[in-house]
């Protein structure tokens, strides 16, 4: 999912001029740039958006792609019910931060939520984008 937004932020950032210049105004108010040379600019925006930004805190995405495309993310409570399970898995090897001796399974039917919240969530998404492009993307 973090990887699909990043990729989708960058395709919207580069296949647009308004988009590109949100992006860049975006990054300079967020990262205080001042007095780059362009080609430094756009060089650190990249870099900021593919690996400056946790994808998976979704306010951060809201506010992001809202500043610059213009649209709304689509509800990611579903979502946000695997992310306790993702870090532990992630960062503390299956173990609960809560209690060090729980340890996190994961089985068939979690992640046949996930992918169906997923699926969900990037499919309004994808629509919510069709919706703009004739306001904003053209």
């Amino acid at each position: 999912m973090e990887l699909f937004l990043s990729d989708f932020i960058l395709c919207t950032i580069y296949s647009n001029e308004t988009a590109f210049g949100n992006a860049i105004k975006y990054f300079k108010n967020n990262k205080n740039v001042v007095h780059k040379n362009s080609l430094e600019i756009e060089r650190s925006m990249h870099n900021f958006f593919f690996q400056g930004v946790v994808y998976h805190r979704f306010e951060d995405v809201k506010e992001m792609l809202n500043a610059i495309a213009k649209m709304d993310i689509p509800d990611y409570i579903d979502l946000n019910r695997f992310l306790h399970k993702r870090n532990n898995v992630v960062h503390r090897f299956s173990y609960s931060n809560q209690d060090r001796m729980l340890l996190t399974i994961i089985n068939s039917e979690v992640v046949s939520e996930l992918i169906k919240a997923s699926n969900k969530f990037v499919s309004q998404l994808i629509e919510n984008w069709k919706e703009k492009q004739g306001e904003f993307l053209l």
